[in-house]
């Protein structure tokens, strides 16, 4: 999976129904604040890439990983998130 934040694509490290851990942050959000994002999810169907929001847990600087909670998921992002969660039970990839 890949989510852009502002216009910057990033590599997703883990992630689960409540939100995602960004790889190699380098913008300026800090713990505390919310952002738009767009989420890409590779997966076949409608809902590949949808919006959210999401708030800022924390930010490790030593690794750059920015760890997001989601602020809410509609019924197309908890689909795609759910669909693509279980393609990879499927295939032995989670």
């Amino acid at each position: 999976m890949t989510v852009v934040i502002g216009s910057t694509p990033y590599a997703i490290g883990d992630w689960s129904l409540g939100g995602l851990r960004v790889l190699d942050y380098i913008g300026s959000l800090t713990a505390g604040e919310s952002t738009p994002m767009r989420v890409f999810v590779p997966t076949a169907g409608p809902g590949a890439l949808f919006k959210a929001n999401a708030h800022v847990r924390r930010l490790d600087k030593t690794s750059a990983d920015l760890g997001l909670a989601f602020e809410s998921l509609d019924s197309i992002a908890f689909d795609t998130l759910s669909r693509y969660f279980r393609e990879r039970l499927v295939r032995g990839q989670a």
